[in-house]
């Protein structure tokens, strides 16, 4: 407040505290308004979408995951998913800031009182659990009548956010043998100093990885399925691939999803540079 000469009052602060520093706001662990005796004070979590808020995503191919933003970049974000540690570019618009949920007390709320708002909450979580594992089985069900894209020494990622609590989400690997029942023994690649490490798949659990141009490719779909060649041209935006194949040097024109990078033991490889073979892997 100004002072009776129009001066600026000077603010005095306590030892410790910086001249300008930028406040920092205070709330409970629960997020309640009323703090309990043993619960301690945690810092407020950011409402903008910053460097460093935690949000959630909402809608695309990660949607409903956490994670922290890294960088924000006129209308896009760098985010480091909270499952795994991989990071990710996508819109501000799909994400939003992650408030985080309350802390239910379950014991509790099944003695407590049915038309509080705490059980009404944990009625909503039982049925979404029903609901889930009603849809695992439909799906399981579904499998049954998918086609077969898997090869062996294909390069794939794994696309299942459950699967080892998300450890290997969006990391890729290389089919090294299928056993039936629409699974696969997969090799993952080393990623982040983690070393390479084999695991049983599902079909569902991944999807095709491709190459760059000029990459070698096995084409998984469709009446060329096993045939081998180079990738000539690959366009997201029309989900289109054009392979030219080993065997007579014609164009074949696919999806993205019909051809995968071909990645066989090195051995393998030059076997096959010899050869100029297909694979009958109909």
């Amino acid at each position: 407040m100004p002072d009776k000469k129009g001066r600026k009052e000077k603010k005095h602060i306590k030892p410790g505290e910086k001249r300008g520093a930028k406040q920092e706001f205070f709330t409970t662990e629960s997020g309640r308004s009323v703090r309990t005796i043993d619960e301690k004070l945690v810092k407020r979590k950011s409402t903008k979408i910053e460097e460093g808020a935690e949000v959630v995503v909402t809608e695309g191919q990660h949607n409903d995951l956490k994670g922290t933003v890294l960088k924000v970049t006129g209308n896009t974000v760098m985010l480091r998913l909270a499952i795994n540690d991989m990071t990710v570019t996508m819109l501000k618009s799909q994400v939003k800031i992650d408030m985080g949920d309350p802390v239910i007390d379950k014991k509790r709320v099944r003695d407590a009182d049915h038309d509080g708002e705490d059980a009404k909450r944990y009625r909503k979580e039982k049925k979404e659990k029903k609901e889930k594992k009603e849809k695992k089985e439909k799906k399981e069900k579904l499998a049954k009548k998918t086609p077969l894209w898997m090869l062996p020494d294909i390069k794939i990622r794994v696309v299942d956010r459950e699967f080892k609590a998300g450890k290997h989400y969006l990391h890729k690997g290389r089919i090294v043998d299928v056993i039936g029942g629409l699974r696969a023994d997969v090799i993952i690649d080393a990623i982040s100093g983690r070393p390479a490490v084999q695991v049983e798949l599902h079909q569902d659990q991944m999807e095709t990885a491709l190459c760059k141009k000029g990459g070698y490719v096995l084409i998984v779909q469709g009446g060329y399925r096993g045939k081998r060649g180079k990738l000539v041209d690959r366009d997201k935006e029309k989900n289109r691939a054009v392979v030219q194949l080993d065997a007579d040097h014609s164009m074949v024109k696919c999806t993205l999803d019909d051809v995968a990078e071909y990645a066989p033991d090195s051995n393998d490889m030059e076997d096959a540079e010899d050869s100029r073979r297909d694979f009958d892997f109909a």
